[in-house]
C-alpha cells in the first residue's frame, strides 16, 4: 500500500466535487429524461393492449407482460429521480464526497505530526527488535 500523501488529497476532492456537479448531475439528468420517454412508451403500449385485450386479439400473457413493461419503467424514473435528487449540490453524495475530503485532509496532518501511523509504513512491535 502507497503511503498516503497531502497534495492528493488536498487536490482530489474538490476536482471530485465538481466532477459531481459539471459532469454526473447532468448525465443522471439525462438518465431520467430517458426513464421518463420509456415510461411513457410504456404506458402507451399498455392502453394499447388492453384495448387489444378487451376485442380478443390478444390474450392475458400480452397484458401481463405490457404491465410488468410499465411497472419496470416506473421504477426506472423512481431510481433515476433518485439519483438526481444525490448528484446536487447539496445532494448526499455532493456531501459524502466533502466529509471524506474533510476527514481525508484532517487525517493526513495528524499522520504528518506523527499522531497517526502511516498505513503504507510497517509499525514494529515494542518488543521486536
Amino acid at each position: 500500500m502507497l503511503p498516503w500523501r497531502w497534495p492528493e488529497a488536498a487536490i482530489g476532492w474538490p476536482r471530485r466535487l465538481r466532477a459531481l456537479r459539471e459532469v454526473r448531475l447532468p448525465a443522471v439528468t439525462q438518465n431520467l429524461r430517458e426513464a421518463e420517454a420509456n415510461l411513457r412508451q410504456a404506458g402507451s403500449q399498455l392502453t394499447r393492449i388492453r384495448d387489444l385485450k378487451t376485442r380478443g386479439f390478444v390474450g392475458q400473457a400480452d397484458l401481463d407482460t405490457a404491465q410488468r413493461n410499465r411497472d419496470v419503467a416506473a421504477s426506472q424514473v423512481g431510481a433515476a429521480r433518485l439519483q438526481v435528487i444525490t448528484r446536487q449540490p447539496d445532494g448526499s453524495s455532493s456531501a459524502m464526497a466533502q466529509a471524506t475530503w474533510r476527514a481525508q485532509a484532517s487525517l493526513g496532518g495528524r499522520r504528518q505530526a506523527g499522531a497517526i501511523p502511516d498505513p503504507g509504513l510497517r509499525q514494529r512491535h515494542p518488543d521486536q527488535p
